[in-house]
């Protein structure tokens, strides 16, 4: 009998423990299949979406000029400092030039001499033609031998009539040559700004010695400045000389100055492959400095463009990823990401349009988890 009973009592245990087994499975089938998670999931969209080229360079001045003298001489006179603001034409500088102004003078009267011999040889050479004539006469009555008219009167007037007509205007040349040598001299003497503009350096005081080889001012044409920009290959053709164009200069104003194209390069540039374009931007207040750095932004264009919600990405040791979903099942994938505003971010590789990615429950996940996905 006890032999039974405890056989019996086994049967009723395996029985209990087969039925618990059975209601487990029933309540909790992830314990007999793969367990899934559920997460939120969105598509990836593709949109329009204008882009902005944007090329950096430095601001130079319009124009610069370096003065120096043509002559030797001392420093007589010096007429502007650093920070004067002069025009083309005004009087900078003039060296000691009294040897120069008497060469002038000694030059100027050489002319009036020149001018002078020339009047009388005319006079001379029409008082021997009168001669010529009056004895031609003579010549052919048989009054006057033809020896004493060739030697008397016709070589006189062959004198008279070259010096009149050659001679005397070679020496009036060679008197007005050396005069405008020596007001050229005494011209370099006072030194003048070729362009308008402001005098940024001064390297000479009166008394010292100006000369070719030493930099007397600097000048700057700060009314207009100029910009540099490099312009890749698949843009430039967009662009033409005239063109309004915004430049960024935030050392000088958070709003964009206009600048005007131009001049655009025909030609790469052998070392960086881009192409240089000139840009021109009004300068009057003089807050635009040359060496402030200078963004350019060139016309917009349209393009496509993916995008995902921002809390889609993951971020890793400096790497972006996304989960994707294929057949219900995830798996991490790296991607190139732009942000474009606080909620989005668009998607330069690694992704296709339509494709689904997880947007929430990111931290569970691993390669080769299925997922139960709930749209956005």
């Amino acid at each position: 009998m006890e032999f039974l009973k405890s056989h019996k009592i086994k049967i009723v245990t395996v029985i209990l423990l087969l039925s618990v087994i059975a209601y487990i499975a029933v309540l909790k089938p992830g314990v007999a299949k793969k367990e899934s998670i559920t997460v939120s999931a969105v598509k990836v969209e593709s949109v329009q979406a204008k882009s902005k080229p944007i090329s950096s360079g430095k601001l130079e001045a319009f124009e610069t000029s370096n003065i120096v003298s043509k002559t030797t001489g001392k420093v007589g006179v010096i007429q502007v400092d650093i920070g004067s603001r002069v025009n083309a034409g005004d009087v900078l500088l003039t060296l000691e030039a009294n040897d120069l102004v008497a060469s002038i003078g000694q030059a100027q009267a050489a002319v009036q001499l020149a001018y002078s011999n020339r009047e009388q040889a005319q006079i001379d050479y029409e008082v021997q033609k009168l001669n010529y004539d009056r004895n031609k006469n003579l010549l052919d009555q048989g009054a006057l031998s033809r020896s004493d008219f060739d030697n008397k009167i016709a070589l006189p007037f062959k004198r008279a009539q070259e010096l009149a007509l050659h001679g005397t205007d070679a020496q009036v040349k060679q008197a007005e040559a050396t005069l405008r040598l020596a007001q050229a001299n005494y011209t370099n003497c006072i030194i003048t700004s070729p362009i308008n503009g402001v005098i940024t350096s001064k390297n000479i005081n009166t008394g010292e010695l100006a000369g070719s080889s030493l930099t007397l001012f600097s000048i700057v044409n700060m009314d207009k400045v100029i910009v540099m920009a490099s312009v890749e290959e698949g843009e430039i053709n967009r662009i033409n000389t005239g063109m309004q164009i915004p430049v960024q200069v935030e050392a000088a104003s958070q709003s964009p100055f206009t600048g005007t194209v131009t001049n655009v390069a025909q030609a790469a540039s052998p070392t960086t492959k881009a192409f240089l374009v000139k840009i021109q931007i009004d300068n009057p207040d003089h807050i635009l400095k040359p060496g402030m750095n200078a963004m350019v932004s060139w016309m917009s264009k349209d393009r496509s463009e993916l995008v995902i919600p921002r809390e889609a990405l993951v971020i890793e040791e400096g790497r972006t990823y996304v989960w994707t979903i294929d057949n219900s099942t995830v798996s991490k994938k790296e991607v190139v990401a732009e942000a474009l505003d606080e909620t989005k971010v668009g998607i330069k590789g690694g992704l296709n349009a339509g494709q689904e990615v997880v947007s929430s429950g990111l931290g569970q996940l691993k390669d080769g988890v299925r997922v139960d996905t709930v749209k956005r």
